[in-house]
Order: structure tokens, then sequence, then C-alpha cells
């Protein structure tokens, strides 16, 4: 997903035999980031499974300058929020809008590319 000011579906990989691990997840995350160009990246946002979130930390170790989140629209934004989320000043309107932003999402259709 790119945000170009609208979303856009950018690529989906088959990985044939490819074992999903963390290490492999965030090789093809890299991947796509260096393909697009790595400075056009702030963040990077996922789902929350928690070999998502393994290949995350994967990433900013060696990306300290980007941030690697999972979807705000499916992750829990009370008390036990991530502290990623919590360090940012949108976290409470976040709070406001993620369900109706994440209707709208689901509402889109994907371009054919």
């Amino acid at each position: 997903m790119i945000t170009t000011p609208a979303p856009v579906f950018y690529k989906s990989i088959h990985t044939k035999e490819e074992h999903h691990t963390a290490e492999n997840i965030a090789k093809g995350i890299e991947n796509i980031m260096h393909e697009i160009g790595i400075n056009k990246f702030i963040s990077v946002i996922t789902d929350n499974a928690n070999i998502m979130k393994a290949a995350w930390r994967i990433l900013k170790e060696k990306y300290q300058n980007k941030i690697f989140l999972g979807c705000w629209a499916h992750e829990d934004l009370g008390e036990n929020k991530s502290p990623e989320i919590k360090q940012f000043d949108i976290y409470n309107t976040a709070n406001q809008y993620s369900e109706k932003e994440s209707k709208e999402f689901n509402s889109m259709t994907v371009p054919n590319i």
C-alpha cells in the first residue's frame, strides 16, 4: 500500500515455497522499500500478526529512522497500546477516526495494474 494522497495497491508477491519467517518477511519488505526508494518511506504498516512484529524488530535495527507499525484499525486502541503508537500526537485522533477510515478503505476497489 502506498499513500499518494489516496491509497494504492502496489504489489502482491507469490512466495512459492519460501517459508514465512520473520527474516524472509523483513527481506521482502526491505526489497520493496528499495524498489520504490528507501527515502520515500516514513513508515511501513502491516497487520498485527506476531510474525510481522518480529519482522518489524529486524527492520527497526537496520532502519532506526523508519516506523514499523501494525494497522490501527485492527489493533486495540485502549490502555494496552504499544509504545510505538503512543509516541505520536495523532494517537488520540486515531481512536476517533480508525473505524471510519477502516470502512472507507474496505469499500475501495483495487485497480488493475
